[in-house]
């Protein structure tokens, strides 16, 4: 899941959880994951994003009450669970351990 402010919304931070139980809701439980390998920007080159993340989302530990905002929606443990951490977990195994 991408948290950039650019990407979601520019104005409305509730945005990202709407996008992400969309995203559930329309099946791709399987397909979603949080990926906390991109905070980093303070040498970015476009000044002009600043403030690239909304405060609440500005680094993985936002995770926890995106996590606690799904669960308030009513969406499934299970679908919970593969966005935190199942999907990129089978992901990695399949990249990485079944080249075969």
């Amino acid at each position: 899941m991408n948290l950039l402010r650019a990407f979601v919304h520019d104005t409305r931070p509730e945005a990202l959880i709407d996008h992400i139980e969309y995203g559930i809701r329309q099946g791709f439980a399987n397909h979603l994951a949080f990926g906390a390998d991109y905070f980093y920007t303070k040498e970015h080159p476009d000044k002009s994003r600043i403030p690239f993340y909304f405060p609440e989302h500005e680094d993985a530990r936002s995770y926890a009450a995106i996590l606690e905002n799904l669960e308030a929606r009513g969406l499934s443990q299970e679908s919970i669970e593969h966005l935190a951490h199942k999907n990129v977990t089978r992901f990695l195994a399949d990249t990485l351990f079944n080249k075969g």
